[in-house]
């Protein structure tokens, strides 16, 4: 047989001198002094205690999310082809899934344009709707002139070793990369911040909205894991951490982003830049403008291979 479900709802009933929780289904009926549910002053205890526990909740139910976003992409890779027909999104070469339905963009570092830096950055996005993605990074540093760091920043007075990372909002260059004054705040602008962080280098910097945010900036990893809204979106650097880089001056990662920007947030002027750890002072040595390389392209009308 099956169950009934019944609605509980609160309802005064003033005529006869009582406030009870019943089955909807029951209603009007009540009598005085008796009530079929939980007394009122019950519940009132049981909604305070679940407003104390909300952030709990909050915390748990991002930490849930990442962890099925991460199944997710895993889970793509065990399946092969002949569990799909021929029609599918699916090919046979190598891992099985085939990412070209997924958003991806990925940012080049050529040595030739970008202070001898040489490498990729790479955003794989979890969905065509989605604010999770994978970050992957493999740079080499090995080739870059600490001499020519030294000359464009007095400050730099030792061999780099650390590195800043953000997205700035603004490319006009003919090339995938550049370096130095190429880089600079009037030709790439500053970091990717559409809800307002404020940070001191966010695009809305100096903005009535920022005036009184930007002195109380704080975002770094531990403080993101608790709340996404204390970092500028484009902020990587205050989000996961510096590049420290390795005996043989490289630096590779990857780095699981629940609150990355949307795709449809991505534009043809964002780039991430480098900047170089000299003491309090971080100028920007190297930068590389974004090119997607998966996903639906709204421009073309196609999926990118």
């Amino acid at each position: 047989m099956r169950r009934k479900r019944f609605k509980w709802v609160q309802s005064p009933l003033t005529k006869c001198g009582c406030s009870c929780i019943q089955p909807k289904r029951f209603l009007p009926s009540c009598t005085p002094g008796k009530a079929l549910g939980p007394p009122l002053h019950s519940s009132i205890r049981l909604a305070a205690s679940n407003t104390t526990s909300h952030s709990r909740l909050k915390m748990l139910s991002s930490k849930i999310l990442v962890v099925f976003a991460l199944a997710t992409l895993a889970a793509a890779d065990d399946y092969t082809t002949d569990d799909y027909d021929e029609g599918s999104s699916y090919v046979d070469e190598g891992s099985s899934f085939d990412y070209s339905a997924l958003p991806a963009y990925t940012y080049t570092f050529d040595p030739e344009y970008s202070a001898g830096v040489s490498g990729t950055i790479n955003v794989q996005y979890g969905g065509p709707f989605s604010t999770f993605a994978v970050i992957s990074t493999d740079l080499d540093f090995s080739d870059v002139d600490q001499s020519e760091i030294m000359a464009f920043d007095g400050n730099c007075t030792e061999e780099v070793t650390e590195y800043k990372w953000h997205i700035h909002v603004k490319w006009p260059h003919d090339y995938d990369s550049e370096s130095f004054q190429q880089c600079g705040l009037a030709i790439t602008g500053n970091h990717y911040d559409p809800l307002k962080a404020c940070g001191p280098n966010s695009e809305f910097v100096g903005t009535e909205e920022c005036l009184l945010k930007t002195p109380e900036y704080a975002c770094n990893p531990d403080e993101y894991a608790q709340d996404p809204l204390v970092c500028e979106k484009g902020d990587l650097s205050g989000k996961f951490g510096d590049f420290k880089l390795d005996d043989s001056k490289k630096e590779s990662g990857e780095y699981f982003d629940l609150n990355y920007p949307l795709p449809e947030e991505n534009t043809p002027e964002w780039s991430i830049i480098l900047h170089a750890v000299c003491g309090k002072v971080t100028p920007r040595i190297a930068c590389a403008v974004g090119k997607q390389t998966s996903g639906w392209s709204s421009l073309s009308g196609s999926y990118y291979k």
